[in-house]
């Protein structure tokens, strides 16, 4: 999904900018002229419309204000808008609505992508809006155009794409197998963003399951991706500047202090008033950043949200990538990558700049938002995005052991700290330190059930930023150890959590590796250090993580 599906932390990964086919620098074909889209929306007030090039480019939009409004979306130069669609989204919140559905071959086949032909001008009539949940639906055609690419047909239900009513979490095979099989030729624009990879009629964008698998995109490490070999055209140049959003949110003080799980006690467990106080305080919004496009580097980047409180709602500047090489945005003190940014909302008391959020949390992964970029040959561009899903709890470790011994809590039965971190683990260079711990979560999506999930198919890995203190100046840690990832194969699917079970997971890890296998090697230290149980999707981003305290001690 490429989305912002926003989890969000001090001390944040970088997460880089997404690798791009070949060609991507290409110039596209020359522009010849500007498309008129039309329609007159019913039943849709308070939703934006969104004109989506199969790249992920947005081409117009138009806010519907009226019960009944006419909309005419005017495209910049355009060599073609061949697979573009028509998208929703909620005005008030922010979250991606629906796609709209423009023709049909039948009440289970239809389709989304307009294909103007040799008309610089389309008009799909009257378009009602369809609600299916409180946060999805769809547009549909009061009469079938023929403007349609029907060779892209949507499965559907009473004309209601299947993936509408929950962000495409499910998949749709038989179609989206064949959808899926192979993106040679014309199908290599199945894998671009603001194309349909599994036929469910979600765009990729907003699709928190692009392929239809069994596995939901954050834990997914083979999502569509277009091949190498596209031809020069609008299509290769600009997919590559399609952009992605990850949330990044971590634990780092003493004695666990400001973890929070959905199995915790007490002060840890999760409720709506910590989660939004922890995502004021410590979530970090994580963009990746667009560099060029169609050959062109940018020179200029600017964000706004569609109706997402906490976001600009009109185009700020949000300045250059920090040195992690992103924009690592802090929402809760208004800063994009260490520095104010003029024009974010605000919702503090006077005199504090930044966002506060409040119970219930005001955040979600099916917020979408714009990145609009100018790029050194005066071009404009714009593209969307969503979080597809947001880290709203820690790791919670319960207990811990060394080489197979006796299980030292964490925790007492009451669910006061027993072994708190500012306790250190005493731990040798050849010794296997193994924890027993609470899964993170992510709230549960519309059209799912209860409240959280818990997050399946993670990767847990050791991350030793510093190393001891010497003469009162902290030497350099092992880093990010991949040589000990551990991953979590014994929950298949994000599930409901259970709290009368209260599942819970092992990792295993040789904190030696994570120095004998350095390039070059490091010696392994004698001291303090602390280890952050790093907790990341087999997909593209985002992490939550617990610190942990450890004393390294010589081997006997």
């Amino acid at each position: 999904m490429r989305k912002l599906t926003v989890l969000i932390t001090i001390g944040l990964i970088s997460l880089g900018l997404v690798t791009s086919p070949a060609n991507a620098g290409s110039a596209p074909l020359a522009a010849t002229s500007k498309y008129t889209v039309k329609a007159s929306f019913k039943a849709a007030k308070g939703k934006t419309v969104l004109l989506v090039a199969r790249t992920g480019r947005v081409l117009a939009s138009a806010k519907i204000t009226k019960a009944t409004q006419a909309v005419s979306l005017v495209t910049p130069k355009m060599k073609s808008i061949q697979g573009s669609t028509l998208q929703l989204v909620s005005t008030s919140g922010g979250d991606y609505y629906g796609p709209v559905v423009l023709g049909w071959a039948s009440k289970t086949a239809v389709y989304t992508q307009i294909s103007t032909g040799s008309s610089k001008t389309v008009n799909f009539g009257t378009v009602t809006k369809k609600a299916v949940t409180d946060k999805q639906g769809y547009g549909l055609a009061s009469a079938k155009s023929g403007k349609v690419v029907k060779t892209k047909s949507v499965s559907a239900t009473n004309y209601k794409p299947n993936g509408v009513g929950n962000y495409g979490k499910s998949g749709t095979a038989p179609m989206s197998a064949i959808r899926t099989s192979t993106y040679a030729g014309e199908d290599a624009t199945d894998a671009f963003a603001g194309a349909d990879a599994d036929g469910d009629g979600l765009t990729n964008a907003f699709d928190v399951n692009d392929d239809g698998d069994s596995k939901v995109d954050l834990a997914d490490n083979s999502t569509p991706i277009p091949p190498n070999n596209l031809p020069a055209n609008d299509a290769s140049c600009e997919t590559a500047a399609s952009f992605f959003i990850f949330t990044n949110f971590k634990a780092t003080q003493p004695n666990f202090e400001g973890n929070i799980n959905a199995y915790g006690r007490n002060q840890f467990e999760a409720t709506p008033e910590r989660i939004a106080s922890a995502i004021s305080n410590t979530m970090s919004m994580v963009i990746s950043p667009i560099q060029n496009v169609c050959g062109s580097n940018v020179v200029k980047t600017e964000l706004k949200g569609v109706g997402v409180p906490y976001a600009p709602m009109d185009f700020v500047d949000i300045g250059n990538p920090g040195n992690t090489g992103d924009f690592q945005w802090t929402i809760g003190n208004g800063q994009i990558s260490n520095s104010e940014i003029t024009g974010l909302p605000t919702n503090k008391d006077a005199g504090q700049h930044g966002w506060n959020f409040t119970s219930p949390s005001e955040i979600s992964g099916q917020d979408t938002f714009i990145q609009r970029v100018t790029t050194a040959d005066g071009k404009s561009y714009e593209f969307t995005a969503t979080a597809g899903f947001i880290f709203v709890t820690h790791p919670l470790p319960t207990r811990f052991r060394i080489d197979s011994g006796d299980w030292q809590n964490f925790f007492l039965e009451d669910g006061t700290v027993s072994f708190g971190n500012l306790n250190r683990i005493e731990l040798r260079s050849n010794s296997v330190l193994e924890f027993e711990m609470f899964r993170p979560q992510r709230l549960a999506i519309d059209g799912e059930t209860g409240t959280f999930y818990d997050l399946a198919g993670m990767k847990y890995t050791p991350d030793i930023p510093n190393g001891p203190v010497v003469d009162g100046q902290p030497t350099q840690g092992a880093g990010k150890c991949d040589a000990e990832t551990h991953t979590d194969t014994s929950m298949a699917a994000d599930t409901a959590i259970d709290t009368a079970t209260k599942p819970r997971m092992i990792i295993s890890w040789e904190i030696g590796r994570c120095y004998s296998t350095k390039n070059p090697a490091m010696n392994w230290p004698e001291g303090q250090v602390s280890v952050d149980i790093q907790v990341e999707p087999q997909g593209r981003g985002g992490n939550s993580a617990q610190k942990i305290q450890l004393l390294l001690i010589t081997n006997t």
